[in-house]
């Protein structure tokens, strides 16, 4: 057999092969997803990636904003708090006259002291 002849005799054969392995490729959905990727658009992917990535940091944010809200309120609440505990001693240490009152005022005071000079976090 010579060459030409074999080429002659199964040429069809292979072209309508290789036709067939073609469009089962094609049709095939994790092919497909893997052309698209890889060759057709290699950057949409990372680009995807990158939004994908933007949303969940924006979210974040959001929520460590909303915690630092959150935490902001608490320690004003406590202020307030604190504040009319003392205030509330002070009626009470002129009523009678008790030293645990009195300490209990200081303490409070030196607290607030101590609190109004330490340096904040975030500011």
């Amino acid at each position: 057999m010579t060459p030409t002849s074999i080429i002659t005799e199964y040429g069809g054969l292979a072209a309508s092969l290789c036709s067939l392995i073609t469009l089962a490729l094609l049709f095939c959905k994790p092919v497909q997803k893997w052309i698209y990727r890889r060759v057709i658009s290699p950057g949409m992917a990372r680009d995807e990636n990158l939004r994908h990535l933007e949303l969940r940091l924006d979210s974040l944010e959001s929520w460590q904003a909303k915690q630092q809200l959150d935490i902001e309120l608490s320690l004003r609440e406590q202020h307030i708090i604190l504040r009319a505990l003392k205030a509330s001693l002070e009626s009470l240490a002129q009523l009678e006259d008790n030293g645990n009152i009195a300490s209990s005022i200081a303490e409070i005071d030196q607290f607030l002291l101590h609190q109004a000079h330490q340096p904040k976090s975030r500011q």
